[in-house]
Order: structure tokens, then sequence, then C-alpha cells
């Protein structure tokens, strides 16, 4: 929730933010290596201050579109640059869903059962008697995480609640 409300503030003119989800630890919420986070911080500087013409900004999370008749959730998103790809391993980490398996009264938590990704866009799809009610990415003190725009950042922390299934 606090990532989230720090992600909120980019509302106001002329701020910044730069995600550092990728260089946490389980115990200590600084960031161990500062010069990546500086780095960063300098290549948003460039882009936002004086114009240059490079990606400095996070995958942040645009728009969503739920299709519950094809058990899919289309996750479009700003900054991917020519697209996503993986900081580390062979598959996507860091997606959960929250929701009731069909006629359970007890929350539950499951992986997405596939993982598309095209471009900016991120499909994810679960089981037909899941009633799903949350997406989230990288929800967590310390989170698994690997989804990366096309200069290496990493894809902003993010939940999406879905109206219906409550």
């Amino acid at each position: 929730e606090f990532r989230q409300q720090q992600q909120k503030c980019l509302e106001i003119d002329h701020t910044g933010m730069v995600v550092a989800i990728d260089e946490g630890h389980p115990t200590d919420v600084h960031p161990k290596r500062k010069r990546v986070i500086a780095h960063r911080l300098g290549k948003l500087a460039l882009a936002k201050v004086y114009e240059y013409s490079i990606l400095a900004e996070s995958p942040m999370l645009s728009t969503y579109n739920w299709q519950p008749d094809k058990q899919t959730v289309e996750l479009s998103f700003i900054h991917a640059g020519a697209g996503f790809s993986l900081s580390s391993g062979k598959d996507v980490i860091g997606f959960n869903l929250l929701g009731y398996l069909e006629g359970g009264s007890e929350q539950t938590s499951i992986q997405p059962t596939q993982i598309v990704i095209d471009g900016s866009i991120v499909t994810l799809t679960y089981p037909k008697n899941f009633l799903i009610t949350e997406v989230n990415y990288a929800w967590a003190p310390f989170p698994p995480n690997n989804l990366v725009n096309s200069v290496g950042l990493p894809l902003a922390p993010f939940k999406i609640e879905l109206a219906g299934n409550n």
C-alpha cells in the first residue's frame, strides 16, 4: 500500500519516481546497491528535466481488460519501450491472483495458469473454477519479480481489485 501511495504522487507536476523493487532486501527496505538507484535517478533527470529522448521510467500499469468468459485479464503498460523481457529465469514471477475456488467461502491465492507477453501487453489466464477478485504484481515487502522493460527497468508493483466476485 505504501508503494501505491508513492506512485500516486506522480500526479503532482514536476515529480518523478524510480522503481527499486528489484534491488530490495528481506530485512532492509533501503537498497544496498545505491549506485543502481543513482543511475536510474540520473537517467530520469536527463529525460524529464533536460528532455533527452531516452526511456528512463519503469513500466507501470495503464489499463486492464478483464474477460471472465475467457478466464483472462489483459494488462497494458506504459513505459515498456520495445516490450518486456525477464531479468532472471525463464518464467515470469511476481503475479498473484486472489479469489475463491467455486463454491468456496475462503479467499485463496493462486498463480496464473498461463502468462503471455506481447510487447507492452501481458495476458494472465486462470482456471475456470476460480472466481477472481484481485490481480497483483510484486505486492509484498520483499516480492519475487523479474519483468523488465526494454532498457532493464523493473515493472512497478500494482494491485487491481476486480468487482463482481467479492
